[in-house]
């Protein structure tokens, strides 16, 4: 039987935007239920924190949530070490106020770009820490992207973890490479009950996103973000509309990009297959999955790309970008297709192959919701309880 543990978490919650920020509560809330007392610190801007719903994400759940006020800095940023100093302040100000009130059995850091503010700060009071890394600033830092100084210091934080977990084994093995050897890997779960197929589409709803029984839907969703390459995309829709018109574009999100997505796709004429939604709740997301035939997945980067998982989950045929972990998501061909990362040629190629093959979509999204449900919430939340449990017994247990 588990012993019932105090968890102390750092990291990202909602409204925070981001999949790392869901993953995080949504881990917390499942141990809840496990019956482990579980609080978190929380960065949250001012405008957020003045929201009424700012903590509609954990209310009720049995997760205690203290939100600190902190605008937003992206991890991709790297900061000086004077905003280095300033957030550890803030946050381990109110980290020891929890350890007096209670002292934790393990602090759980739930993203990467927290290891700078807990990670050393916890070990010194004899507190194990386990490090979960999402990507960014993970693989940046591999890139060479950051200054020297900034990428030692990232890498001291994490390496000061009592074990480290990447939400893939591309991850898991950037930091094994700087010698950091107490690593293992927890892919990201997703809730199959709320992603789950559906056998019939709405035609109100694809009104409402601008398309039509007769559309076959090509769905993206992102930040839309250079990260993201979105614009591949809306140039590949470009070539894909020339052999087949009834495609239609579905955007799901909002970002700096959107302007010159929209721009290009007037200067292309396929503005008028394609449609912006904006942004969305994540409970409305698995109808967007539902009602498309292909979703698309870009990326220059990704730490592990769970919207992958999600789409899979709903039956609908991840194409995605051949990066990093995408090779761990996506058994090409039977769960998903890849393609080369930059190439609207191949990118529209493999559009229209998948939408004129119906019962090779089928087949795939068959297959891709057999793999969503073997690596579901329960599964992911059950490594988790094991590791924060018996750190040095997971890594044992799994190997890369």
């Amino acid at each position: 039987m588990t012993k019932k543990l105090s968890i102390l978490n750092v990291g990202p919650t909602p409204p925070r935007l981001g999949g790392s920020a869901f993953v995080n509560i949504e881990t917390m809330i499942h141990l809840a239920e496990r019956g482990h007392h579980v609080r978190a610190i929380s960065q949250l801007s001012a405008s957020q924190l003045a929201s009424p719903d700012h903590d509609r994400s954990w209310r009720g759940t049995g997760v205690e949530v203290f939100p600190i006020e902190a605008e937003f800095q992206p991890s991709s940023k790297p900061l000086s070490r004077k905003e280095l100093k300033d957030k550890a302040d803030l946050i381990q100000s109110q980290f020891m106020q929890l350890v007096r009130e209670e002292r934790p059995d393990i602090v759980m850091v739930g993203h990467e770009s927290q290891s700078f503010y807990v990670n050393e700060f916890a070990r010194k009071m004899g507190i194990p820490v386990l490090q979960v890394l999402h990507g960014t600033p993970t693989h940046l830092i591999d890139r060479g992207v950051f200054p020297p100084w900034l990428s030692e210091r990232f890498m001291k934080a994490v390496g000061a973890a009592t074990i480290v977990i990447g939400v893939s084994k591309y991850l898991a093995n950037i930091v094994r490479g700087y010698g950091i050897l107490q690593t293992a890997h927890i892919y990201n779960g997703t809730d199959t009950k709320l992603f789950a197929p559906r056998d019939t589409k709405d035609p109100e709803f694809l009104a409402s996103i601008g398309a039509s029984l007769t559309d076959k839907v090509i769905m993206h969703a992102s930040n839309l973000k250079s990260i993201k390459r979105p614009l591949d995309i809306i140039y590949s829709a470009a070539i894909a509309l020339d052999s087949d018109p009834s495609l239609r574009y579905v955007f799901v999100g909002d970002g700096p990009l959107r302007a010159e997505m929209e721009e290009v796709a007037e200067q292309l004429d396929i503005s008028s297959r394609v449609s912006f939604v904006g942004k969305t709740t994540y409970e409305k997301m698995p109808e967007f999955f539902q009602h498309a035939e292909v979703f698309i997945l870009s990326s220059e980067q990704e730490g592990f790309g769970r919207v992958i998982r999600e789409a899979q989950a709903c039956r609908t045929v991840p194409l995605a970008s051949n990066i990093g972990p995408m090779g761990e998501v996506i058994d090409h061909g039977r769960t998903g297709v890849l393609y080369e990362k930059g190439n609207v040629h191949a990118l529209a190629a493999e559009t229209l192959a998948l939408t004129r093959n119906e019962e090779r979509r089928r087949h795939m999204g068959t297959q891709a919701r057999l793999v969503a449900e073997a690596y579901d919430i329960a599964a992911m939340v059950a490594d988790y309880e094991s590791a924060l449990s018996a750190p040095h017994d997971f890594l044992k247990q799994k190997t890369l």
